[in-house]
């Protein structure tokens, strides 16, 4: 199986209630996972955290709530692009906003769609290693920052 079926298969799989464990007393969602890559299996584990995932649907529709009104306040001049000044404002989140310019401001909105689709993928990773799960699952943020490497050299 491509490793993006195996990631929807997981996506779809990891809060069942068979995988569910506790960590410093908090509900966490553990999976094992095996991943074919090339000739290549690689075995690890994957995580759901509801409470992370909450917050982060919540910083994620504070920031997109507070972009929506930077543009709305913008004004634009006649020689200005109204593209260009839309995404140097919006950066890495243009595609989930929906806009016009019309009489020097922007109308905006927020693309369904695409911001369900974005919550939806919140908070599910997966980690491949060996070692005891929930002692990576600890360090996770230093995987997420970059550190994948060290943690896991440190998990062998």
């Amino acid at each position: 199986m491509c490793p993006r079926k195996r990631y929807s298969t997981i996506h779809n799989r990891i809060d069942d209630p068979d995988h569910l464990r506790l960590y410093e007393k908090e509900p966490l969602f553990v999976m094992p996972v095996s991943i074919d890559i090339g000739e290549n299996r690689l075995d690890g584990y994957a995580f759901y955290d509801q409470k992370r995932k909450d917050q982060e649907k919540n910083t994620f529709y504070k920031r997109l709530y507070d972009l929506m009104e930077v543009l709305k306040s913008k004004s634009l001049k006649p020689w200005m692009n109204p593209g260009e000044v839309f995404r140097a404002t919006a950066k890495r989140d243009a595609k989930f906003i929906e806009w016009r310019a019309i009489d020097g401001k922007f109308h905006v909105s927020l693309r369904k769609n695409a911001a369900s689709h974005a919550v939806s993928k919140m908070d599910k990773f997966i980690l491949l290693y060996r070692g005891e799960f929930l002692s990576l699952y600890q360090s996770k943020d230093v995987v997420e920052k970059g550190f994948v490497l060290d943690a896991l050299h440190m998990c062998a």
